[in-house]
């Protein structure tokens, strides 16, 4: 009322101080009443009790506002969360010493700034998994967190547990890259991006980039479980075809089968391979004998014309 009042004559906004409310908390308010009450006791303490509280120290009511505030302090959950999130914890703690130190305002303005620079570092870093096969089972989990998870020979399954932007899809790359380039042991790269809900071009022109590096290392890249309305942007961009058409999949178990198919060696291409290159050495041979045969018939037929003619010359 007293806003509503105010506003009409510009004056400034009535509230209550922090610590006259952890007083009135304390003191078992459950109400705005107990404001009405306290403002009369108050104007009588003023009219008639003033004499008698002239002489009471400043510490004496500083130490009232300090008892009454340390009710407000929540050490359990401050405990909860250190339990919960280090990060949360150490942030809540310079929030408390900065406010102690340089004030309310400017220290809620330096633990926002660095609840903003926590929020950016984990979206620029996100979290990935790599994942594999749980025993008897179809479900793929992350082999730190799962240890009888099995990863599949030649195969490297990879789930990124963020959205796919600007900011971290060059760690998106690095991390694809990184984990293909284990030598030759790595003939298959999955991507389960389940947990991609938004790309923008940036992170399209890196897909298209680890698409064409897997091209060249003559690795296959396929993708699980990817989402229809990312299905589509990669199809308006058109890296759906830079990829592969075939190479998309609803679910990972079946994006495993088509990459060991793909990167199993073919018996018949290998005995076909070894037949060209047998019938090859044998036409080799045949005209290794023919050209001797030839080179020594050419000679026994000059032989055959020049002898003659060295023995009759000397009688003429």
């Amino acid at each position: 009322m007293a806003n509503v009042i105010g506003s009409i004559g510009r004056c400034f906004p009535t509230t209550g101080g922090f610590s006259r409310t952890a007083v009135n908390a304390s003191a078992g308010a459950k109400s705005p009443l107990a404001s009405i009450v306290a403002g009369v006791v108050m104007m009588f303490v003023l009219l008639f009790l003033t004499q008698l509280f002239y002489y009471l120290p400043k510490p004496v009511l500083g130490a009232i506002v300090l008892v009454a505030v340390s009710g407000l302090l929540e050490f359990d959950e401050m405990k909860h969360l250190w339990k919960l999130s280090k990060e949360d914890f150490f942030v809540s703690i310079a929030c408390f010493t900065l406010t102690l130190i340089i004030g309310v305002e400017n220290g809620l303005l330096v633990s926002v700034g660095l609840s903003v620079l926590l929020a950016l570092r984990r979206t620029v870093l996100p979290h990935y998994a790599v994942l594999g096969r749980l025993p008897d089972s179809d479900a793929f989990m992350n082999v730190k967190r799962y240890p009888e998870a099995a990863e599949l020979p030649g195969i490297v399954i990879l789930r990124f547990d963020s959205d796919i932007l600007f900011f971290n899809c060059n760690t998106f790359r690095d991390m694809i890259l990184a984990h293909s380039q284990d030598g030759e042991r790595i003939k298959a790269v999955i991507l389960e991006l389940s947990g991609v809900n938004n790309m923008d071009s940036t992170a399209l022109l890196a897909l298209s980039e680890i698409a064409e590096a897997m091209r060249k290392q003559k690795r296959v890249l396929l993708i699980s479980r990817m989402k229809g309305p990312m299905r589509d942007l990669l199809r308006s961009a058109e890296v759906e075809k830079s990829i592969g058409l075939d190479r998309f999949f609803v679910s990972t178990i079946e994006a495993t089968e088509y990459a060991s198919e793909a990167i199993r060696p073919k018996p018949n291409d290998d005995g076909h391979h070894e037949t060209i290159e047998l019938v090859q050495q044998v036409w080799r041979l045949v005209c290794t004998f023919v050209f001797v045969g030839l080179v020594r018939s050419t000679i026994r037929l000059l032989l055959t014309f020049w002898t003659p003619s060295l023995l009759i010359a000397p009688h003429a």
